[in-house]
Order: structure tokens, then C-alpha cells, then sequence
């Protein structure tokens, strides 16, 4: 009862608008990655020789199975672009200073983004592979066992059947966790109340559920369906990369490795540093930097016209960076790359004063 209450008590300011909405479109959107996910593994071969003909046999002789698997593969990215929109909206709102709902939120990030690379090495394209092969040689800089541990992780000296089993199995249990972090972070913001539009804590006129905010949810959620499902009907593989319609081949290499669209800022900040080691330190410290941001002396209140200025310079950045990953390791993109990463690390320390 104790546990019903707290959860139809809100406490949501009652002057939100839409942009609150991304908390009921996320679970909208994690219910519909974990019932297309369960289905479409019922005929998934994690193998190195049926995985990819596993997908081909599920979109052809599968009634529909082509667009349960472009469901699947879409409400990846819209999960990662949600999140990020969720996470600009509390970072322009300044609510990072509740420090659990805001390390929750961080968490759930990291894993969706770990689940959705792990889904895009499953259908064993070439680009897949090559990519997974990149990603995964960052853990070799580990001091002391980093490459005992790549090894241990690939089941092998490449990537082979050993590995797919494993990321299949990880793609199913990071999910899972991700769900027990959602609770917490649910429980935590139920406890530490939402933000408003006046970059400060309310403690009154807020409104607790309602058929009003139900009604703005399920609007929501429909209007999400409606440019996801004409997306997929216009461009159904508008994300996908044209070397991933070949199967992995360890022989071949694509002319140019690009993760998906999500990984493009670690890989332009991994390119950016020419020692491996150091690309990797500074790909640690690009990803765990924003967890600075619940720092206890950030501030609610800041002037509008800063405020919005660094987070324009902030989004910026982001686009710049994720341009310069896409693009070849070579000049003028690597000399940009290290400028703009360099701007982002000291963005991000400047939203902590």
C-alpha cells in the first residue's frame, strides 16, 4: 500500500509540459525492445556460420519477421535518442544536484548503450564485426590484463562463435539489469520530486497521477509509434550501414570501420589520441565525466542566457564530434577531433561550478 502511494504520488510541478514525457516514452520504448527482443530470439543461431543466415531466414520466410526485426533494430536508436534527449532536458533544467536520480539515470545510459552494441554485433554483418573487433581492443590497455582479458573475452585469438554466444547472453541479462536500475531510479525521483521550468525545486503546487498526465502519456507514446512506423516504412534501413548486408568475414576489412551512430563520440575521442593507451584514457574520462555533473555545489539556479549558451556550445560539440567519427582517421579530422574533444572535457567541468 506504502509502495502504491508513493507511486501515484508524483509530485510533478503543474507546470510541466511534453518535455516531461520522457520518462513513460522510455518505458514505452524498453517494453517494446524486451517483447521484440524475446520473440526474435526464439530463431536467433548464436553461431559464426548461422547467425547471419539466422536474421536473412527471420526477415524472408517469416510472416512480418522483416519488420519485427527493423522494430527491434529502430527502437534501439530511438531508445539511445530519447535517453540523450531526456538527459539534455535535465541538464538544461539543471536538476542534476539530486544526485541519485541523476547516477541512476547515468547507469541506465551506460547499459542501454552497451545492450544496443551488443544487438548490432548479433546479426554478424562485416561492419559488425570489424567494428565489435575495434571496440573490444580498447579493453587490451588494461594494465596487467588486458590482453589476457580480450582473449578470455573472445573465447579465442578473433572473434568467433565463442564470442557471439557471449554477447548474446550479455544482451540478454544487461537488459535486466537496466530494468532494476529503472525501479531505483523511479523510487528516487518519486522521493526527490521533479523538475520545473523555473530551474528550481518546488515543494508545492505540484499534482500527483492523474488522468490528465495519462492521457499527455498515451499521447506520447502514439505520436512516437506514428514517426517510428513511417521512418521504417520510408527508409527501413536508413541506420544501416551497406558493408552489413555481408556476412562477417575475418579476411576482409571494410575501407572504413564506423560503429553506429550512438558510438561515433567515443570513437571520434578513441581516434583522437594517437597512443592506444592514451585514446583509451581519454575515452574514460569523455564517458565519465558527465557523472561529475551531480556534484554537490551545482547550483539550481544560473543565469538564463549562460545557462543556455553552454548548452548550446555543449550540443555543438556533440554534433561536431560525432561528424568528425564518422569521417576517415585522417587530416583535417584528426587535428579537429582532438580540438573539439578538448572543448568538450572543459564544457562539461564547467557545468560542475
Amino acid at each position: 500500500m506504502a509502495m502504491g502511494r508513493m507511486l501515484g504520488r508524483t509530485g510533478t510541478p503543474i507546470t510541466c509540459n511534453f518535455m516531461w514525457n520522457g520518462g513513460s516514452l522510455l518505458g514505452f520504448l524498453f517494453l517494446m525492445q524486451s517483447i521484440s527482443g524475446l520473440v526474435l530470439s526464439m530463431r536467433y543461431s548464436p553461431t559464426f556460420e548461422l547467425a547471419y543466415g539466422s536474421i536473412i531466414n527471420w526477415s524472408n520466410m517469416v510472416d512480418y519477421g522483416w519488420l519485427l526485426r527493423l522494430t527491434h533494430v529502430g527502437g534501439a536508436s530511438m531508445v539511445i535518442a530519447m535517453l540523450t534527449l531526456h538527459i539534455g532536458r535535465a541538464l538544461y533544467y539543471r536538476v542534476v544536484r539530486r544526485a541519485k536520480v541523476w547516477n541512476t539515470g547515468f547507469f541506465i545510459y551506460g547499459l542501454s548503450a552497451m545492450a544496443a552494441f551488443l544487438g548490432y554485433v548479433l546479426p554478424w554483418g562485416n561492419m559488425s564485426y570489424w567494428a565489435a573487433t575495434v571496440i573490444t581492443n580498447v579493453l587490451g590497455c588494461i594494465p596487467g590484463m588486458g590482453s589476457k582479458f580480450v582473449i578470455w573475452l573472445w573465447g579465442g585469438e578473433c572473434l568467433n562463435s565463442a564470442t557471439l554466444g557471449r554477447f548474446f547472453t550479455l544482451h540478454f541479462l544487461i537488459p535486466l539489469l537496466a530494468w532494476i536500475i529503472v525501479f531505483f531510479h523511479l523510487m528516487s525521483l518519486h522521493a526527490e520530486g521533479s523538475s520545473t521550468l523555473f530551474f528550481e525545486k518546488v515543494a508545492q503546487d505540484t499534482s500527483n497521477l492523474s488522468m490528465e498526465s495519462l492521457s499527455r502519456d498515451i499521447m506520447g507514446c502514439m505520436m512516437v509509434v506514428m514517426v517510428f512506423m513511417g521512418l521504417l516504412s520510408l527508409h527501413a534501413d536508413w541506420l544501416s550501414h551497406v558493408e552489413n548486408f555481408e556476412p562477417a568475414n575475418p579476411i576482409i576489412t571494410p575501407p572504413h570501420i564506423t560503429p553506429d551512430w550512438y558510438f561515433l563520440i567515443p570513437y571520434a575521442v578513441l581516434r583522437s589520441v594517437p597512443h592506444r593507451e592514451g585514446g583509451a584514457l581519454a575515452l574514460v574520462l569523455a564517458v565519465f565525466s558527465p557523472w561529475l555533473l551531480s556534484a554537490p555545489r551545482l547550483s539550481y539556479m544560473a543565469a538564463p542566457k549562460k545557462k543556455a549558451m553552454q548548452f548550446l556550445f555543449l550540443v555543438f560539440l556533440i554534433i561536431n564530434l560525432s561528424i568528425c567519427g564518422m569521417r576517415p582517421p585522417s587530416e583535417p579530422y584528426l587535428m579537429a577531433c582532438r580540438v573539439l574533444v578538448l572543448m568538450y572535457m572543459l564544457i562539461v567541468l564547467n557545468f560542475t561550478k
